[in-house]
């Protein structure tokens, strides 16, 4: 997690009495698993990426339709 938002996340704890020091380090936990996740599959999702790319130039995709 960058510097920058784990600053931030601090801030807001100390502006919220809502949020205490342990929830602030529960989100920061949170991240960084997050963060090792993801570094963990970049092959995969670089796969599932490549495959996708292929399917929609091969014209098997759709576009989306959005309703709001």
């Amino acid at each position: 997690m960058s510097m920058l938002i784990e600053k931030g996340l601090v801030m807001e704890t100390r502006k919220s009495p809502q949020l205490s020091e342990f929830d602030t380090a529960e989100m920061l936990a949170d991240d960084e698993e997050w963060d090792i996740q993801f570094s963990n599959s970049l092959d995969v999702l670089e796969q599932l990426a490549n495959e996708a790319l292929a399917e929609h130039r091969a014209g098997k995709t759709l576009p989306l339709e959005y309703k709001s």
